[in-house]
């Protein structure tokens, strides 16, 4: 059999400049915002209560490869059983899908965006300056002579002014969730106070390949908070911070094993 053809150039996604696919999911046959209350036809966005009406124009022909031994049915070339004026035209009317939890699939041509690391870069270059900095003060002190010397401090100044180990030790967070699996998942609610923090990883060796991860966090009623975590790779793991308390709950996105665990 021969090599199969690459996708058709036009892809079922919108081609607007201010696109941001990161704002989107795409279910392998539509796109969706991430309030999945629209979706894209594929000549403008469609609320889902919104009914299709079916077209009065006959539909378009299959579109057939090249050397005549695949058609693409809207999502992969599928190879010819039958001669090509056999294959089942695609349905007039297409209905709205119903709206239901989803992994986000991206086509084979795009790849999300990596985070930036600059803001981390700059912290740690700045860092070093200052620690270079003392280093040479600390060598330009030494070299001068002393004309008088230093009295030792007496043991109970020095008692008095060493900190306590206890009041030193910073404070553990709480563990508020714990969750681990694969697939699909939403977790029950938590609430977080002031600043807090999701530690998360992932491993797409069950998948065979590498695979998406995504944490969306919503609020109590259901409404979007922030997508935390949205990785394509074989496997990962960080620490994603959030700033606003509340009650919230996670909702994990992926073909592949994953651990999520809230502290605060």
């Amino acid at each position: 059999m021969s090599a199969e053809p690459p996708p058709p150039a036009a892809a079922p996604a919108p081609s607007s400049d201010d696109f941001d696919p990161k704002q989107h999911l795409w279910d392998g046959t539509n796109w969706w915002p991430l309030d999945k209350q629209r979706w894209w036809d594929g000549s403008q966005w469609r609320s889902v209560a919104a009914p299709v009406v079916a077209s009065a124009a006959p539909p378009p022909p299959p579109q057939v490869s090249p050397d005549g031994k695949f058609y693409w049915d809207g999502q992969r070339w599928v190879p010819l059983q039958t001669p090509a004026a056999q294959v089942p035209p695609p349905q007039v009317a297409q209905q709205p899908p119903q709206v239901q939890a989803f992994p986000q699939q991206y086509p084979t041509t795009y790849a999300p965006p990596k985070k930036g690391h600059a803001l981390r870069n700059v912290s740690l270059g700045c860092l070093g300056l200052i620690v270079l900095l003392i280093i040479i003060g600390i060598a330009a002190n030494g070299n001068k002579p002393t004309g008088t010397s230093t009295p030792a401090a007496s043991p109970s100044n020095s008692a008095t002014n060493q900190p306590s180990a206890a009041s030193a030790s910073p404070v553990a967070a709480k563990v508020l969730l714990d969750k681990t699996g694969s697939g699909i998942n939403k977790t029950p609610d938590f609430t977080a106070a002031g600043d807090w923090e999701i530690d998360w990883s992932y491993d797409c060796s069950n998948f065979g390949s590498s695979g998406n991860f995504q944490v969306i966090v919503y609020n109590s009623d259901g409404s979007l908070a922030d997508v935390a975590v949205n990785e394509l790779g074989a496997k990962g793991s960080d620490v994603t911070n959030e700033h606003q308390g509340g009650t919230y709950y996670l909702e994990m996105n992926s073909e592949c094993n994953w651990h999520v665990i809230v502290k605060g």
